[in-house]
């Protein structure tokens, strides 16, 4: 099954794999911000009435300066409060959905900006902390191919992880197989789940199974090292080149 967002996440993943051998991944990051920044200010632009808007402006601008000077009775300031509010969720209402609509490049973007930039995958071999859950009943429990590891309390287990073109399967004690591990996999829910119509990139578990989650303990990319976590990973490059874009094309493109 392919989700809405696993569409865009495959195309970004065809256009940044050449550019991975010309450009780090930070500068591609940062990339990816500014493009999402930009088409979504043009979206905005577009879409948004900027004709209207620009008559709407001086009227608000002079309803807050009548309603700023107003030293009159109460039953006067009324009208003014009134007038302002009305204009203000006018100009609300005409840009609501173009702002909502400006969105979506960073939206379409983010699934495949995480399933490429969120970690390296380990090398092979390199022992990783995988984890079911919720853990298997006792005398329930399954056995990894290859190799037969055991899991702890919370139903983890060191798993060897596998190179290109290999995985790793859980096999349950009738020799069902329960799920399978690729050199790729990162967070995987179990299949078909409620938001597979939106992204399946981590359904990969078999449904009639009774694991719900598998969860790969993979060390996270850090880009700005000694910053904290939420703010040294791809996220926060993305974000920043996003905004950075958006208010230059605004400036640029003179849009209200």
């Amino acid at each position: 099954m392919t989700g809405l967002l696993d569409l865009p996440a495959r195309l970004l993943a065809i256009v940044d794999e050449p550019l991975a051998a010309l450009l780090p991944a930070a500068l591609r990051v940062l990339l990816w911000g500014a493009l999402a920044g930009v088409a979504g200010m043009a979206i905005y632009r577009f879409l948004s009435p900027q004709q209207r808007l620009a008559a709407l402006r001086p009227e608000l601008r002079h309803a807050q300066r009548m309603l700023a000077d107003y030293d009159g009775p109460l039953d006067g300031l009324w009208p003014l409060v009134g007038r302002q509010f009305r204009l203000a969720f006018g100009q609300l209402g005409l840009v609501l959905l173009p702002s909502l609509l400006a969105g979506l490049p960073v939206i379409l973007l983010w699934t495949g900006m995480a399933l490429r930039f969120d970690s390296l995958p380990p090398a092979a071999g390199t022992p990783v902390r995988v984890r079911l859950e919720p853990p298997p009943a006792a005398g329930h429990a399954p056995h990894w191919e290859p190799g037969h590891l055991v899991p702890d309390a919370d139903g983890a287990v060191l798993l060897p992880w596998p190179g290109d073109g290999d995985q790793v399967r859980l096999i349950a004690a009738d020799g069902r197989e329960w799920l399978r591990i690729s050199h790729t996999t990162r967070n995987v829910s179990v299949r078909p789940s409620a938001w597979d119509w939106l992204s399946a990139s981590y359904s990969t578990l078999a449904a009639d199974q009774p694991v719900q989650m598998l969860t790969a303990e993979l060390p996270p990319r850090r880009f700005l090292p000694g910053l904290p976590a939420w703010l040294s990973g791809w996220e926060a490059l993305f974000l920043t080149a996003t905004i950075a874009a958006s208010l230059i094309c605004k400036w640029r493109w003179k849009v209200l």
